[in-house]
This record gives structure tokens, sequence and C-alpha cells, in this order.
């Protein structure tokens, strides 16, 4: 059987445990020689905690992309940085503007004072081990400024010429009010990193599926709208889709991995039948 990879988003599908529908589904995907990797917008270190604790295995891929590690050991294979220069100058563009910078790296995210909250609301998963101290000569990994929407958007077009090639912008609401920009580096996105990954192990990229879902502000589009067949379970809001999303009917933590596993699996054997 021709290889095939599946990645799964841990932020969004899995709650506190794997329920043994989705688990047992798993399994008898692997049992095929499936790859399975996990996707998180927390560090790779922070996401293979979870999975421990999930009882999950598999390739870790961190920060929205921004790192790939070895399913047994989280060895960092790869890191796709923001180049120390253009992260020293997007943070002095962004705080000029009054908004409150993050910097998220491989130990963590940090950022001003007193501001945990906001950052916690802004970073999500990726805010766990937040400091109040500079992140000094650490690996960027992304930066994220929080603070009014109009100010926001004024700092995202303030980057518009920093780097155009080089970085990638993405802004969004947050629950509490106001927005939040994340700035990143464009090899960094999780699309490229699936794909990344899937040539890794030499796996066609027309053989990797994707499941996902929404919590939180903030989602990284690229794997939505990029990858060639993707899951997205019932909360993910209708302009999220991309043209080649499937909606899920089961819900996180009731089956919608396996849900996701069954579609996926028939239409591989639909496929081998048709052309046999």
């Amino acid at each position: 059987m021709e290889s095939s990879l599946l990645v799964v988003d841990l932020d969004t599908v899995f709650d506190d445990r794997v329920c043994d529908r989705d688990r047992m589904a798993l399994e008898r995907l692997r049992s095929t020689g499936c790859e399975i990797g996990f996707t998180s917008s927390g560090r790779a270190a922070a996401a293979r905690a979870r999975m421990r604790a999930l009882g999950l295995e598999g390739w870790i891929i961190g920060c929205d992309g921004a790192q790939l590690a070895r399913a047994r050991d989280g060895h960092l294979l790869c890191r796709h940085s923001l180049p120390a220069s253009i992260a020293a100058r997007a943070q002095e563009i962004l705080s000029a503007m009054q908004l409150e910078v993050f910097a998220v790296t491989a130990d963590g995210a940090h950022g001003p004072p007193g501001a945990h909250e906001l950052a916690q609301t802004a970073l999500g998963f990726a805010s766990e081990g937040y400091t109040s101290a500079p992140a000094l000569r650490a690996e960027i990994c992304a930066l994220v400024a929080a603070g009014d929407t109009a100010r926001v958007h004024a700092g995202a077009n303030a980057l518009t010429e920093l780097a155009p090639t080089r970085i990638a912008r993405a802004t969004y609401s947050l629950p509490s009010g106001g927005s939040a920009l994340r700035v990143s580096s464009r090899r960094g996105s999780r699309a490229r990193a699936i794909g990344d990954l899937a040539a890794r192990l030499g796996t066609r990229r027309t053989r990797a599926a994707y499941v996902t879902g929404v919590r939180g502000p903030y989602v990284d589009a690229s794997a939505i709208l990029e990858l060639p067949r993707v899951f997205c379970l019932p909360d993910v809001p209708v302009e999220r889709l991309g043209a080649r999303c499937e909606r899920l009917v089961a819900r996180a933590g009731e089956g919608a991995l396996a849900e996701a596993i069954d579609r996926w699996r028939r239409t591989a054997a639909e496929l081998v039948h048709a052309s046999a």
C-alpha cells in the first residue's frame, strides 16, 4: 500500500482525553503503515507533553509550523524562525504603535510585565511558559501584537514593506475586545510543515489528510486552505472553510477523528477500486 500521512490538530480535536472510538481508529490506521502527526499553536515541547498525557504518539509540528519534531524523543528536525534582524525591527515598529508585543520562542512566550492575561488570550496554547522578560537572543518563532483594532491593522500595514517575501502576517479579533496580529516566517506555516513532513516520509502530498477545528481566536488557515484533503469539526465557521474542506458530524471528543479516518479510508478504497 502506498504510504500516507494523517495530521491531527492537537489543540482542537481532543478534549481532556481521547475517546475509545478515536483511539481505536488511530490504532487501526497506524497498523496499515500510515504515518501520524500532530500540529499545535504551542511549542513542540509543550505539544509533546500533552501528547504523552493523552497517550498519543506521532510526529510533532509546533508553533503553527515553525517547528518539526521527531516522534520518539521530541528532537527538533527543523526550525523556521523569524530572522533576528527582522524580528527586532518588527518589534520596534509595533511597540512604537503602542501595541503589546509578545515573542513566541522554543521555550515559551515573552512579553511586557503585567500582560499575562492578554498574552494568554492572544496566544492561546502558545502562552504556556509566559514570562515578563525579553526573549534576548532566543530564536523567535513568531511575534504577536495585541491592542486596539485600528492600531493592530495599522501595525499590519506598517510591516508591509519590511520583508514581504520572508514574513507572513495574520490579524484576528480577540473575544475580550480588540485584535491581534501574528507575524511569522513564510516558511513556518502549518501547510508548509505538513508538506515538508510528507516529503521527508516519501509520501505524496495528495496522500496527506488533515483534521482540525477552531479553539480560541486564532487558527492558522494555511493548512485548511492549501491541503488536498481536510476534515473540519462542526464548529469551524463557514467563512473559514476551504474549497477542499469536509465538515464532520461528530464533535471533538465524541468520535470526530474516527469519522474523518473512516471517510478518508473509504475514499481511498473507492479510488483503488475505480482504477483497478
